[in-house]
């Protein structure tokens, strides 16, 4: 069955106008001005004799107006999120100018109302030294819209880290039901003939515990989270129960063997991760005439995990489970899990300990 024509193969990007987000911007101003008015605060403080400390604060609160005059600057800067950068930046750089000739102008009005009202110690500035303030003002504005880009910037990564993960996840999801759907009619196909032909034998007994055997397992698999993670017991558990069932099934032809270091049973990994390998194992080495041994090893070499499968087989398992076994790690661990096949017959699989 094909996806529908009309839904979206992958998540849609969040717009760069919803991500330029005018919380960010507040925190950033407020943030950088503090900053700049700290800086400048000993110059401030040394206009004025000691005992003229209002004369300070009222100067000091002309940061207030510059917070107020980076806001529109902020909506130019949101509205222009989505366009081209030459654009932006002929938009932007105008904008920063006039701001800070703006501000600069203001100061001089201030000072020059507060010099006629508050006990000053010096008049205004010149009008060189405006020019000067309206340099410093554009700079400081410049990297306030800066600040905006980068808080943009992240909020893109992030959204783009999310959205990453979202296909991951719909991906694995999507590859976890078709081997299910896959996995699960042929096992219970071959479980069902071979109870059908114990009890036409009347091996009561077999019949018995190959049915145990199988309710256990159903039951295991089905409350199973195939996109989540068991801890390494659990995952033996299940395929010890998988192989009781194949042994019933193949009689004497199949020897198994499952041992688990006590430090390897609590790490985790992927749910159903061993039973497709598992299954191509038993498929290429058990047949009519000849029987195998499948020996599954859990074990800690320093800070690595090791999931050993012996099988013994003379040609590699099924390309296509091996590569869907690397995409579930890969997609959950990253470069820190890996599986390897060699050529006599074994199947490694490596999990860091830091991998989750």
């Amino acid at each position: 069955m094909g996806f529908p024509i009309d839904r979206p193969l992958l998540p849609p990007a969040s717009p760069s106008t919803a991500l330029a987000r005018w919380s960010d911007a507040l925190r950033i101003t407020v943030g950088l001005w503090l900053l700049v008015l700290l800086i400048y605060l000993p110059l401030i403080v040394a206009r004025y004799p000691p005992s003229a400390w209002a004369s300070v604060v009222l100067d000091s609160l002309t940061v207030t107006v510059s917070m107020a005059l980076a806001m529109p600057l902020f909506a130019l800067f949101r509205m222009t999120a989505a366009r081209n950068a030459a654009l932006r930046i002929a938009l932007l750089v105008p904008a920063i100018l006039s701001t800070a000739l703006s501000q600069a102008l203001f100061d001089a009005a201030y000072t020059g109302w507060l010099a006629d009202r508050a006990v000053w110690v010096a008049a205004p500035a010149s009008l060189a030294h405006s020019y000067g303030a309206a340099f410093n003002y554009a700079c400081v504005f410049a990297v306030n819209v800066a600040l905006f880009q980068l808080a943009l910037m992240r909020r893109r990564s992030w959204a783009d880290q999310r959205r990453i993960e979202a296909i991951r996840a719909g991906a694995q999801a999507a590859q976890i039901e078709a081997m299910r759907r896959q996995i699960d009619p042929h096992f219970l196909f071959n479980s069902l003939n071979a109870l059908s032909a114990l009890i036409v034998g009347q091996r009561n007994g077999e019949a018995e515990e190959l049915t145990d055997r199988l309710s256990r397992y159903l039951r295991t698999t089905s409350a199973l989270d195939l996109a989540g993670l068991v801890s390494v017991e659990d995952e033996l558990d299940a395929i010890g129960d998988y192989l009781a069932i194949e042994q019933i099934r193949f009689g004497g032809r199949l020897t198994v063997t499952i041992d688990c270091d006590p430090r390897a049973a609590p790490r985790r990994v992927p749910a159903f991760l061993l039973q497709p390998i598992v299954a191509d194992a038993i498929e290429a080495t058990v047949s009519p005439f000849g029987a195998a041994t499948v020996g599954i090893e859990a074990a800690m070499r320093e800070a690595i995990l090791v999931l050993t499968l012996r099988h013994g087989a003379a040609h590699p398992l099924h390309a296509a489970t091996m590569a869907d076994t690397r995409e579930r790690l890969g997609a959950m661990f990253g470069d820190r899990a890996r599986v390897m096949a060699e050529d006599d017959g074994i199947v490694r699989i490596l999990i860091a300990e830091d991998a989750r």
